[in-house]
Parts: structure tokens; C-alpha cells; sequence
């Protein structure tokens, strides 16, 4: 039995010492194969490959490979896109300039309507505690008011940041 044990011992020891040798053999192969990839798109400096309806481009860069995808959008109603690409060939611009200024401007209105929310929220919460017979505790009343006015300030300011941005888009 001691013998058999010994042996299992051993068994278990080599076990051990393989995984830890097949680990550091594929953290080597990673390694190389990193440094391979990036060499040969270095070397090829732009590649691109095209699929049907979609071409990825790799080029080699200050900060390593790029690579850059389509954004897909799926349903996209052909004649707002056609009507972007018109507008943007008009100014000069590319159909993902006029894109992304216009995303943007709607998600800065996104933000100002949910802002404008919360700001009403907190008016109606001042006014609740405002009421006569709302709040018998005048100190609870007056920590309650204190801090919905500390919201209310700030998120006056976040409205008037955002509405600031959105004056000085037109001009990016």
C-alpha cells in the first residue's frame, strides 16, 4: 500500500509539473503569435478585407493595430439616410459627420427632457413640504427644503451645461 501511495504521489507530482509546462508553452505561443500578427500588418501596413455588404479595415498605428467595422443599422428608413447624404454632400461633409451631429443633438434633447422631469419633481416636492400641515416639524421641514434646493440648484446647472452645449454645436 505505501508503495502504491508513493507511486500516486509521484504520479500526481508529474501531473502537476506537465500542467505547469503546457501553460507556460501556450504563454509562449500567444506571445509569439501576437508579435507575428503584428509584424505582418506593420510590414502590410493597411489590409482590408471585403465581405458581402461589409469591408473591415486593419492598419497599423502609433498605438498598435486598428481595426475598424461598419455600424450596421438595421431598418434604417431610406429616405431620411438619403436625404442626411444629400445635406451632408451639400456642406461638404461626410454622411457620418451629419450623423453623429445629429445623435448627438438628439440625445442632448433626450437629456433636457429627462432633466426638466427631475426639476419638476423636485418644484412638487418643495411644494409638498410647503404645504400648511404637510411637515409639523419645522427642522425636518427646513433639512428637507435645504436639501431638495441643493438638487434643484444642481440640476439647474446640469440644464443650463447642456443647453450651453447645444448653443455652441452648430459651431463644431
Amino acid at each position: 500500500m505505501v508503495e502504491e501511495d508513493r507511486g500516486w504521489e509521484e504520479f500526481e507530482r508529474r501531473m502537476e509539473e506537465l500542467s505547469r509546462k503546457l501553460e507556460r508553452l501556450s504563454e509562449v505561443i500567444e506571445e509569439s503569435l501576437a508579435k507575428s500578427l503584428s509584424r505582418a500588418v506593420r510590414k502590410t501596413a493597411r489590409m482590408s478585407i471585403t465581405t458581402p455588404g461589409a469591408t473591415v479595415e486593419m492598419r497599423a498605428g502609433p498605438e498598435g493595430v486598428v481595426v475598424r467595422r461598419p455600424i450596421p443599422i438595421r431598418g434604417l428608413d431610406r429616405r431620411l439616410y438619403e436625404r442626411i447624404r444629400d445635406l451632408a454632400a451639400e456642406e461638404g461633409r461626410t454622411v457620418g459627420q451629419v450623423m453623429n451631429e445629429a445623435m448627438r443633438f438628439y440625445l442632448t434633447h433626450l437629456d433636457l427632457v429627462e432633466l426638466e422631469r427631475e426639476r419638476e419633481r423636485i418644484l412638487e416636492r418643495l411644494r409638498e413640504i410647503s404645504a400648511p400641515g404637510t411637515l409639523e416639524d419645522e427642522e425636518v421641514r427646513g433639512i428637507l427644503k435645504k436639501e431638495y434646493l441643493e438638487m434643484l440648484s444642481e440640476v439647474k446647472g446640469r440644464i443650463a451645461e447642456l443647453k450651453s452645449k447645444q448653443g455652441g454645436q452648430g459651431e463644431a
